[in-house]
């Protein structure tokens, strides 16, 4: 059964084997949406091949201050956003428990609330456009392409289409090095910090959860 992840936004960062991030806001991305029956009495076009490009939701980047920020949104749209996306967020956490507990062979119930999704997705992609200026919207939008690069040139079908030179790819692969690298770094000095904000005991949990995750849940 498919499960609709999550998209963490306080701190992106991207690296040639995928996306990790440290969060404490969540958007959810929208739902690709269903396929549209053919037309009664006329032949289904032929179904367009997926794209292979990393899609960025831009809307669930404000949720970042550094965005916000960016952008210069003033104090009013800033609230507006927030009201909005709690909104968003709220409405989506029952169909989003409902799916995890979702069970092989489920599909309609599955695509019913996907549906349901992805029409409310829609909605507050139009509100969030509405409360941003045509200046802002297009910045957004070259902000989450920027964000799109790092995976997108990790992906040889990518590469061969914008036809990388040998030098090109080999440069890609020693940024792409150098930056898996820091994250690691980053990834240790967050651990460090969010372990000296529990208690010994929570610590002890903790690990022995990690422990029990590695030996397959025994």
């Amino acid at each position: 059964m498919p499960r609709l992840s999550q998209w963490p936004v306080v701190t992106l960062l991207v690296i040639g084997l995928g996306w990790s991030s440290t969060a404490s806001a969540q958007v959810r991305p929208a739902p690709n949406p269903p396929p549209r029956p053919a037309a009664t009495g006329s032949p289904a076009a032929p179904a367009a091949e997926p794209s292979i490009y990393p899609s960025i939701p831009a809307t669930a980047l404000l949720s970042m201050a550094s965005v916000q920020d960016e952008l210069r949104m003033t104090a009013a749209q800033k609230q507006q956003f927030r009201a909005i996306n709690d909104q968003f967020n709220q409405a989506n956490q029952p169909d989003a428990a409902a799916i995890e507990q979702l069970q092989q062979g489920q599909e309609a119930r599955f695509n019913e609330i996907q549906q349901r999704m992805f029409q409310r997705s829609q909605v507050f992609e139009r509100q969030v456009q509405q409360l941003l200026q045509p200046s802002q919207s297009a910045q957004l939008q070259q902000i989450a392409f920027h964000l799109s690069v790092t995976q997108a040139l990790s992906i040889p079908q990518i590469s061969d289409q914008i036809r990388l030179t040998p030098e090109q790819r080999q440069r890609v692969q020693q940024i792409h090095a150098a930056a898996a690298e820091k994250f690691f770094q980053v990834q240790r000095q967050v651990a460090e910090q969010l372990l000296l904000s529990l208690t010994p005991q929570q610590q002890q949990t903790l690990q022995a959860l990690n422990a029990q995750a590695t030996r397959g849940g025994r």
